[in-house]
């Protein structure tokens, strides 16, 4: 750890013409000057990539990469391969930092050099809600067994944004997108919590969250493809459940579409439950069993109607009540 350690912005760039402008320019205002950012256009269709190119050309420390589209794993994945830097700090191309966000996430690097990542606070765009308030909630500097338990409980944000993340932690222990999938940034946080070994917080301002981006995954209009992409990623760590807290993860994600009214809305329920049944497969061989995962599969797998939609609420409910109580 030294002064001049330089972080590498991560950017996937995707029909952002109308907020990349404030997103650089954001960057550009950082009073931390020991920085790269990483452009990566994805195919985009709009002005984008001619934007990209042209800040390329006013300041060497922005580079540009174009390639087809591929989704936003692809994107960052090939922004982290490219990346010069000590640290990685991943922003979206509609997001935009404040200016004293590097050197706050620097500062607390060099206090506590053990550190794999630092997490700080994020507002959306106009403060009338704060996706992430931490000061008085968690302490400071926070061990392995305290990261696992939080980030597998999703007390952490299941984001990549906001969070500097040493370049060695991720090379060392594998960690990338998986492709191919939405809602991968949950699998990437599946994979920090059980590996980080310590992480720190800033109690300050350091991200700023648009929720008006129509091209947001979260914003999709396609529930069945959205609620498909929970259910791939469950289906990617359930050979991988070993305790309580993984079992919670897992339920998570399998009552998502209910705590969101997504199951009426869903278009085909039966690709649904193909996947239902294919993560109850596998799971009947785990050695480490769980009663109430295996309900919460069975109502998956009935027909929808007003009356399993709320026992199963009922159900979820009081299993999100009790466990709560005793993990906090």
């Amino acid at each position: 750890m030294n002064n001049v350690d330089l972080i590498s912005i991560i950017v996937p760039v995707y029909k952002a013409e109308k907020y990349l402008h404030e997103c650089v320019n954001s960057v550009l205002e950082q009073t931390y000057p020991y920085w790269e950012l990483i452009l990566v256009d994805d195919g985009s269709p709009d002005q984008s990539g001619i934007i990209c190119d042209e800040y390329a050309k006013q300041d060497t420390r922005i580079r540009c990469f174009h390639k087809q589209n591929g989704g936003q794993s692809s994107a960052r994945n090939l922004g982290m391969r490219k990346a010069k830097g000590d640290f990685f700090f991943f922003l979206d191309s509609d997001d935009k930092l404040y200016p004293h966000t590097l050197k706050l996430l620097h500062d607390k690097i060099a206090k506590y050099p053990q550190v794999d990542l630092v997490q700080g606070n994020m507002k959306t765009q106009d403060g009338s809600f704060e996706i992430w308030r931490l000061k008085n909630i968690y302490p400071e500097y926070n061990e392995h067994q305290w990261i696992k338990k939080h980030f597998i409980r999703w007390k952490l944000g299941l984001f990549p944004w906001g969070k500097l993340f040493r370049k060695e932690f991720l090379i060392n222990n594998k960690i990338s997108f998986k492709e191919g999938i939405i809602h991968e940034d949950v699998l990437f946080n599946w994979d920090i919590g059980h590996k980080a070994k310590a992480m720190a917080f800033v109690f300050e301002d350091i991200y700023w969250y648009r929720t008006q981006n129509t091209y947001s995954t979260v914003h999709a209009s396609d529930k069945t493809r959205s609620y498909m992409g929970y259910l791939s990623v469950a289906e990617s760590i359930v050979n991988e459940i070993k305790d309580e807290d993984d079992y919670y993860f897992l339920m998570k994600l399998l009552t998502l579409h209910n705590k969101y009214g997504l199951w009426k809305d869903i278009s085909d329920k039966k690709q649904i439950k193909q996947k239902v049944r294919n993560i109850k497969s596998k799971l009947s061989n785990q050695t480490y069993r769980h009663t109430e995962i295996n309900i919460a599969l069975i109502f998956l797998l009935l027909p929808w109607c007003i009356v399993n939609n709320l026992l199963f609420r009922k159900f979820y409910f009081e299993y999100e009540k009790l466990h709560s109580a005793s993990k906090n």
